[in-house]
């Protein structure tokens, strides 16, 4: 082990120059990790989806922000529509299906959202129950002494709770004595069987309790828009395929609204694949410049370890390492710095991703528990190139060799 023990004395004796390759190494890798895992995830939760969701009806804002608030169940509490466009819009235009849903408060960051049995009707529409909806106990009634929720299967899980458990849930919104405008013990009396689907990690009640928070939120004026009305954060609409022009009614009678906002899920959907599919691209050249300029700091430092080479040559002769062993060594120096960078770098590609969802939180950001295989080439091969660079320095070793051979002859 002569050969890695020089190595690691070579590293100690350039520790700035190693520190800043490692470093170079691990932003590399973290940097990279980190966009292909949120890419990847992304295309894999919008690519193949099957929402059974027509139209989203919701507060103005991007349509981006209204496609992720109504198939993640993510809005934002107070921003709300009134509750009776459901009511013009079935006389009016008459769709399959029109859901409100009333995001209000949340419990262990599980949202509670209000709702009305219509709901029931597009969970069947959904078609993703292989027997009972409600797997254990029942649906919600109304007019209780404490609220009723029904909870979707992650959410269940998540929270380790069942039929007849209770606990507080709450609204992230406070008031003028600093107090949230709802908080309130609520009972589990049911849980939906499992679908896959985002709203297994939600919570149902009544939705009059999402607007008995609405209530006081217009008195404290933190609720918009700024009148009393019975609110919700967005329909989801199931057309009926049997009447023409459904579509372009919804818009005009939607659009015509000051606060609400129309998206057609497809073709947002169809938007965001496409943006996906260049993001894809971009991904790979942010991965590859952060890699070249990892590539390029470690050049240098290895065409710096050449020249340190050629200067003592003879001292590591005079002390005993042959040239094939101060070659061996300048790979031990790549291997070294190749893992414990490549080992940091992983370490911060993880730590980023816990803190978008720690932050951010966004429904649709997973955390795997295993890296992709994407993710595994990444690093396979960033360890590859680490320890073909050092070739330019044992090249160099070896023509010193060379002419030191010819001059003696």
């Amino acid at each position: 082990m002569k050969a890695a023990d020089l190595a690691y004395l070579s590293l100690v004796r350039r520790s700035s120059s190693s520190l800043l390759a490692v470093l170079a190494i691990a932003a590399a890798i973290g940097v990279s990790g980190t966009l292909v895992v949120l890419q990847e995830t992304m295309s894999e939760t919008f690519s193949n989806r099957e929402q059974g969701i027509d139209v989203l009806i919701g507060p103005k804002s991007s349509g981006l922000q209204l496609l992720l608030d109504g198939l993640y169940f993510s809005a934002r509490e107070g921003e709300i529509i009134g509750y009776q466009l459901q009511k013009t819009i079935k006389e009016e235009v008459g769709p399959k299906l029109i859901v409100p849903f009333a995001l209000f408060a949340e419990h262990q960051g599980v949202p509670l959202i209000g709702t009305d049995d219509s709901i029931l009707d597009w969970l069947k529409h959904q078609g993703r129950f292989h027997g009972k909806m409600v797997a254990r106990g029942r649906w919600f009634n109304l007019h209780t002494d404490d609220p009723e929720v029904v909870l979707g299967a992650r959410a269940a899980q998540t929270l380790g709770v069942g039929p007849d458990d209770r606990f507080r849930a709450f609204s992230n919104l406070t008031g003028r004595d600093g107090k949230p405008i709802w908080d309130r013990t609520v009972r589990v009396v049911g849980v939906l069987a499992e679908t896959g689907q985002p709203h297994d990690g939600a919570m149902f009640t009544p939705i009059e309790n999402a607007w008995e928070a609405h209530y006081k939120g217009y008195e404290e004026g933190i609720v918009h828009p700024g009148k009393k009305v019975s609110g919700v954060s967005w329909f989801s609409v199931v057309l009926d395929p049997d009447k023409m022009d459904q579509l372009e009614e919804m818009r005009a009678l939607v659009q015509g609204r000051s606060v609400a906002q129309f998206i057609e899920v497809d073709r947002e959907l169809n938007w965001l694949r496409s943006f996906l599919g260049q993001g894809r691209n971009l991904t790979g050249a942010m991965a590859i410049l952060s890699l070249f300029l990892a590539s390029t700091v470690l050049l240098l430092l290895f065409v710096e370890r050449s020249e340190m080479t050629r200067r003592e040559l003879g001292l590591y002769r005079a002390l005993g390492y042959s040239r094939k062993e101060i070659s061996m060594s300048i790979l031990w120096e790549s291997f070294y710095l190749g893992v414990v960078g490549l080992s940091l770098g992983m370490i911060l590609e993880r730590v980023a991703h816990l803190m978008v969802r720690s932050i951010w939180n966004p429904p649709w950001l997973s955390v795997a528990p295993w890296p992709s295989s994407t993710l595994i080439f990444l690093w396979i091969s960033t360890l590859a190139v680490i320890l073909l660079i050092p070739s330019v320095a044992i090249f160099r070793l070896y023509r010193i060799a060379a002419s030191e051979a010819l001059a003696a002859s």
